[in-house]
């Protein structure tokens, strides 16, 4: 009698128990894997020199214009992380002969700008390529004088990324580099200059796994 007892209380147990067991399987087979973060951010940051030269309203080289460009970035990441539109900013010392051409244009101030900046992404990405940046460039006072340097900022935020696979992120500054100033000249306001670097410049190495 005793064993019949049991066997009923065991059969209605598992009837109870197996609705319960295939939800809990149900809600494991829909429910999303987590998901590894990439790893800390680190500032990564790459020196330039570059050839510029102004396009409007005259044609006239700038000579060399030198600086760093710095990106916020993983210091490492896996293969299927989204990495998040990173920071840029552009620190640019302009030469004595870019601030001459201006003061002889009657500018005293460059007032804004935009420039375009051409990077490349390769290696352990999904969607390896050129890109771009759009900056914008600070006020900066053109020295009344002119013939002294100046030095200006950009800053701006690139293109987000997945990464892929296993290996290195390559991130690289190309070129030509397009900025477009607007200063305060009473007759040239807008002043256009493209900038040239010689080699591609690497600006991050991100590991991938």
């Amino acid at each position: 009698m005793k064993q019949r007892h049991t066997s009923r209380s065991l059969r209605r147990s598992a009837a109870i128990a197996a609705p319960i067991l295939a939800a809990g399987l149900a809600t494991a087979a829909v429910a999303p894997s987590a998901q590894a973060a990439p790893g800390p951010t680190k500032t990564y940051t790459a020196s330039l020199s570059m050839g510029c030269k102004a396009t409007s309203p005259i044609a006239v080289d700038l000579g060399t214009w030198t600086g760093s460009v710095s990106v916020d970035l993983p210091s490492s990441a896996a293969s299927g992380d989204q990495l998040a539109p990173p920071p840029l900013k552009a620190t640019i010392n302009v030469p004595g002969s870019a601030t001459s051409a201006m003061s002889l244009i009657g500018a005293k101030n460059i007032l804004s700008g935009t420039a375009k900046a051409p990077y490349s992404v390769t290696g352990a990405v999904a969607s390896p390529g050129n890109r771009s940046a759009n900056l914008t460039v600070a006020n900066t006072p053109i020295p009344i004088t002119g013939g002294q340097p100046v030095t200006t900022t950009a800053t701006g935020v690139g293109q987000a990324e997945t990464a892929s696979g296993s290996g290195n992120a390559v991130v690289q500054i190309q070129s030509p580099i397009s900025i477009a100033l607007v200063t305060d000249s009473p007759t040239s306001p807008n002043v256009a200059v493209t900038c040239t670097l010689p080699s591609p410049v690497t600006l991050a190495t991100i590991p991938v796994s």
